[in-house]
């Protein structure tokens, strides 16, 4: 089987985290505005003249290093005040992945998952040793003051005394999405045919420490198969990887043969929990689907301009 060249150009897919309540008309075009850019990092990183896994990296990056998303800084803080990183990153061509689990003191965690695919050693790496791994490969381990936000830290005090968090930013208000526990990821299709995949996370709010989601488990938060597809997900950890939805996507694709927006949509219905997704397949084509209120998502096909949106029921493929 060849692979699919896109007419088209590449096309890069992020999302920022699926949810419920709302966000705020003040918060949504900054958040809009740091999808955008996590975009246009991956379509940079093509241009310049990398590849899939390259672009879907320089994207989450990109999100990482933005507060207002649950990863890298600003990340949420587990029971005992620390934050621990969920990230991971899959090659399609050669359907290889590197992952890290409770990760600590890294900025940016996805670049250390990274390091792990090309090191091709070990798949996943967690706690203690991703961060030695970590520091051997480069990557400086930074104070906890470094990625803490004070949000985060109202919020986890809010919860030990029994009370509701506050929203993300500014005055509290009733129903305002809180940003506590979502996950940030990419998905590319770059000018050769291959794809790629990478989630990023901090987790979920007030966590046990130790606590692994299913953002770095290939199959459940992300998986890339140059044959049939990339996919990312987002929402509730425990849920999704008991579901294996990333995998389903293609399987469902696969096997019966489904198109990927019907594809993902299915995948979502089979989740007993917060779920979005976001795909692209070999042939171009993009899918996005959620069960959620929120669901912050952004697209760019070939070198047509960013769509974003972050309505659950936002259009923007």
């Amino acid at each position: 089987m060849s692979l699919a060249i896109p007419v088209s150009g590449p096309i890069v897919v992020v999302h920022g985290g699926a949810g419920g309540g709302v966000i705020r008309p003040d918060v949504a075009p900054a958040l809009k505005e740091g999808l955008a850019r996590a975009v246009e990092a991956g379509r940079s990183a093509l241009l310049a003249g990398g590849n899939a896994v390259d672009a879907v990296v320089e994207s989450v990056a990109v999100l990482e290093n933005d507060e207002l998303f649950n990863a890298g800084r600003g990340a949420v803080l587990t029971a005992d005040g620390d934050i621990e990183h969920d990230a991971a990153v899959m090659d399609g061509r050669r359907r290889r992945a590197g992952a890290v689990a409770a990760l600590c003191g890294q900025p940016n965690p996805i670049r250390v998952a990274r390091a792990l695919l090309e090191e091709g050693r070990h798949g996943m790496l967690a706690g203690e040793g991703a961060m030695r791994f970590a520091e051997e490969q480069g990557f400086p381990r930074v104070d906890l003051e470094a990625l803490l936000t004070d949000h985060r830290r109202r919020q986890l005090a809010a919860r030990a005394a029994g009370e509701e968090p506050e929203p993300a930013f500014g005055d509290p208000q009733p129903g305002v999405w809180t940003l506590e526990g979502d996950t940030v990821g990419a998905v590319v299709l770059d000018m050769d045919g291959h794809l790629a995949a990478a989630t990023s996370t901090g987790g979920i709010a007030g966590k046990s420490p130790g606590r692994v989601g299913d953002s770095p488990l290939v199959g459940g938060g992300l998986y890339a198969n140059d044959r049939v597809c990339a996919v990312s997900a987002t929402g509730t950890g425990e849920r999704i990887m008991e579901a294996v939805v990333a995998h389903e996507v293609a399987a469902r694709m696969r096997l019966a043969g489904l198109p990927i927006q019907r594809a993902v949509e299915e995948a979502c219905s089979i989740v007993q929990g917060d779920i979005g997704l976001i795909a692209v397949d070999a042939r171009g084509r993009v899918g996005i689907a959620c069960n959620t209120p929120v669901f912050q998502r952004a697209v760019a096909i070939g070198d047509g301009p960013v769509r974003a949106g972050l309505s659950g029921t936002d259009n923007v493929r």
